[in-house]
């Protein structure tokens, strides 16, 4: 694939763009970044499925891909263009030896900022993105937004952005998870008032359109840091874990507001980071290896102690409306986390979200639990007095089991799911759905 990539208000040639190509389906796709922020063997053994280059100072670049489809081309334009980012979608022909891409990227206007923590000192390393308000319709088709397009702050804390035209906000993560969220509240929809949901960004700014909130000062990414509580995690076997790993709902992966980020336990302790108090955190624990598990609540100023207990299990099996079973579907398992919430409410008040079990637990379930002849898939290392469902995808239609709690050390056998669709099953594509996207 080559191609020129120019600025679309001048037709100028655009120097250091990052031409990238990932190949696969989207459901691929997302398992790939699933696999690369799980844990560095998970990454190691994910096969390569992303190739990028540079476009030169005439604009233009090549970039030799395997010869599989179809390719989603993403067009990265330097840090502090104008320019915007975009993506395209490429479907390569049987037997076509090339293909010429010419890109003309709309342009945008660059916000400045600088990211400091509440002591005033630059935040080197931390995640900026844009996101569009609703309603926002000024922004043009196939511009990348979000995660899809970021800035990193320096080690003076600046950044810049090149945001489309419109109203939207700047959210922003430290390096690390060790600040307080940017809110605790569900957010609701500045323009329509709807869809109040939570969010585990670090820093949230509002940009109204065509206006610089800074007045030329550049905007202001404040970060809180929050306080650490330790967790000791105790095994089976009344030692303590050697190597496990934990889950809260508000410690979040960088750019990704709803994927968790897992947290280590080594020599039978880990850190909660970016607490505050007053308020009550509830975690999931894994021993991967000791096949052990256990769900807490946490709260600054305790010192809590976490007896493990053996994994359980869940067994589902996947049938037609006939009753026929239905072989070769992934099934996933997600946990039910509750976000963290005010020392003085009730449990559930600040809502339930799905964690996949593969985020935390690449081991057993990366890759996925397949159904098999009888139609049956077993999902296993789940944690004990976690709230979980099984999801399968036939035929781009999710289908999702009833709610279970898992029983130290015992297998769940959940009701059967019925597929319902139009065709002979033999015709229809196995594929799985992927991980949460936000």
């Amino acid at each position: 694939m080559e191609g020129r990539v120019t600025a679309a208000d001048t037709g100028r040639a655009v120097a250091g763009v990052r031409v990238g190509a990932v190949v696969g389906s989207l459901t691929s796709q997302s398992q790939r970044i699933t696999n690369v922020t799980s844990t560095a063997d998970a990454a190691v053994g994910a096969p390569r499925v992303e190739f990028d280059t540079v476009s030169g100072p005439d604009g233009k670049f090549r970039l030799l891909l395997p010869p599989n489809g179809p390719y989603r081309v993403y067009v990265n334009a330097p840090e502090g263009s104008p320019c915007l980012s975009v993506d395209r979608w490429l479907a390569w022909e049987d037997g076509k030896a090339g293909h010429e891409l010419s890109i003309a990227l709309p342009v945008g206007r660059v916000v400045r900022g600088v990211m400091k923590d509440d002591a005033g000192q630059p935040v080197a390393g931390g995640w900026v993105m844009y996101q569009p308000a609703c309603g926002n319709r000024e922004v043009p088709r196939g511009v990348l937004t979000g995660r899809d397009a970021p800035a990193r702050t320096g080690a003076d804390g600046a950044f810049a952005l090149a945001v489309p035209p419109g109203p939207g906000w700047l959210e922003g993560w430290g390096p690390a998870p060790d600040y307080r969220l940017a809110a605790y509240d569900p957010w609701p929809c500045p323009q329509c008032q709807k869809d109040a949901s939570r969010t585990f960004e670090h820093a949230r700014v509002r940009l109204e359109a065509g206006a610089d909130p800074s007045g030329g000062k550049g905007v202001p990414l404040t970060l809180r840091r929050g306080e650490s509580v330790r967790v000791e995690a105790i095994g089976t076997d009344g030692k303590p874990v050697t190597s496990g790993v934990a889950v809260c709902r508000s410690v979040v992966q960088p750019l990704r507001n709803r994927v968790t980020r897992p947290l280590l336990i080594r020599e039978g302790s880990g850190e909660l980071p970016g607490c505050v108090p007053d308020r009550v955190y509830p975690v999931a624990l894994l021993d991967p290896v000791g096949l052990a598990g256990a769900v807490a609540e946490v709260r600054v100023g305790d010192k809590p102690v976490v007896k493990l207990e053996p994994c359980g299990a869940a067994e589902v099996r996947l049938v037609d409306s006939a009753g026929r079973p239905l072989a070769g579907v992934m099934a996933e398992a997600w946990l039910a986390l509750d976000c963290d919430r005010a020392a003085n409410a009730r449990a559930g008040t600040q809502g339930r979200w799905l964690v996949d079990q593969s985020w935390f637990d690449p081991k057993h379930h990366l890759p996925r639990p397949v159904t098999d002849a009888a139609g049956r898939a077993t999902l296993r290392a789940l944690v004990p007095g976690a709230e979980y469902v099984v999801v399968l995808t036939v035929h781009k239609r999710v289908y999702t089991s009833a709610a279970v709690r898992v029983r130290p050390g015992e297998t769940e056998r959940l009701p059967d799911i019925v597929a319902v669709f139009a065709g002979s099953w033999e015709t229809q594509p196995r594929q799985g759905a992927g991980p949460e996207d936000d």
